[in-house]
């Protein structure tokens, strides 16, 4: 008769006991990253209602001003935030969510608002500065707290990630934004965009070709017209309108050239 030995059931046991841990902890990272969490404030059903953020951690901030609204464009200066109102502000510190992924922090009272600087957050927009496309980068306006397309270089909260394209710049609406605040240049532009890097490359090209040219032109036109005036020089007169008017011609040539390139780059 066999003897029931119970160290049999250890090894099993223990394994179990791991997996049992490992799908806790998955489990609770999971929840983390589906659900609202608010470290060192009780979630709310006032505060956190819905999804609409992705990948934001939110700072809670005391905004000044009245009629804050979610998607507002915050700024920082001199300490104290407010809505950004001027174009390309180097002082925007990011946007106000209701229900980010994390928020680290406490609302200290109902003027504090939770404001988030990157991941994907719902933005209030205006088309006052064009139609707004998907991959648009997004600056900050003159319109208090409103986004807009950036049409020069500067400093931007993001890129648009769905299109807004009323006609009516006095229409505000939320759309989703890929939060990145950064300085939007040249350099970002060429790289993010090859088809805009190739436009500048032939708009370059075509333009140092028509300098070239006309003064190639120009020098053997001027070559030209020494070597006349020295073999005539009772001709001075007609030799110098000649130049002159081949001079204007050079410039006519680059300056075309030029315009040619500036087509290229803005169409």
């Amino acid at each position: 008769m066999h003897t029931l030995r119970f160290d049999m059931f250890i090894a099993p046991l223990q394994i179990l006991r791991q997996i049992i841990i490992s799908l806790g902890i998955g489990m609770s990272v999971a929840f983390l990253l589906v659900s609202p969490v608010v470290l060192g404030q009780q979630a709310s059903d006032g505060l956190l209602t819905a999804s609409e953020f992705k990948g934001t951690i939110g700072m809670p901030v005391r905004i000044e001003g009245a009629d804050i609204k979610t998607g507002d464009i915050i700024s920082l200066v001199d300490g104290r935030y407010i809505l950004s109102n001027e174009g390309y502000d180097p002082a925007v510190a990011g946007v106000v969510v209701n229900n980010p992924t994390l928020v680290v922090g406490n609302l200290q009272s109902d003027r504090s608002y939770v404001i988030v600087s990157g991941g994907v957050a719902l933005v209030r927009v205006s088309t006052i500065n064009g139609p707004i496309r998907t991959g648009d980068y997004i600056t900050t306006s003159a319109i208090p707290g409103i986004g807009v397309k950036a049409d020069q270089f500067g400093i931007i909260i993001g890129t648009a990630l769905e299109d807004y394209t009323n006609t009516d710049p006095e229409q505000l609406s939320s759309i989703a934004i890929n939060l990145d605040i950064d300085t939007y240049g040249l350099l970002t532009n060429l790289t993010s965009n090859p088809r805009v890097a190739f436009r500048y490359v032939l708009a370059f090209v075509v333009a140092a070709a028509s300098v070239i040219a006309s003064f190639i032109y120009f020098g053997k036109v001027a070559k030209s017209g020494v070597e006349s005036l020295g073999r005539n020089p009772l001709a001075a007169r007609l030799i110098y309108i000649s130049v002159f008017f081949h001079l204007l011609m050079t410039i006519g040539i680059m300056l075309f050239g030029i315009f040619i390139a500036y087509l290229i780059v803005v169409l």
